[in-house]
């Protein structure tokens, strides 16, 4: 299993790549944990894509509440919070 994790521009690429993670090198406790996640991660990344930022934020604490260390929740929080008084250009793309 992996998630998305973010886009990321690639020097010669017009179009941002996708990275992902894969669940598998993690120990079975986190990765238990990660799959328990993700649908709600999913979602918050659907939000958060549609700039619906307080939805967002909701899911991806959910996803902090089911692992707590879950380093890309904490990020996707931080930056909805930042969207929500700073929001980005119109030709934002996620």
């Amino acid at each position: 299993m992996c998630r998305e994790l973010d886009f990321v521009s690639v020097k010669g690429k017009d179009e941002p790549t996708r990275i992902f993670e894969v669940f598998n090198w993690h120990g079975e406790e986190i990765r238990a944990k990660k799959l328990q996640l993700l649908p709600s991660y999913q979602e918050g990344l659907r939000n958060y894509t549609h700039q619906k930022w307080d939805e967002a934020i909701q899911l991806f604490n959910i996803c902090l509440e089911i692992y707590p260390d879950d380093a890309i929740s904490k990020m996707y929080v931080e930056r909805c919070l930042q969207y929500k008084q700073n929001p980005p250009p119109p030709d934002w793309d996620g």
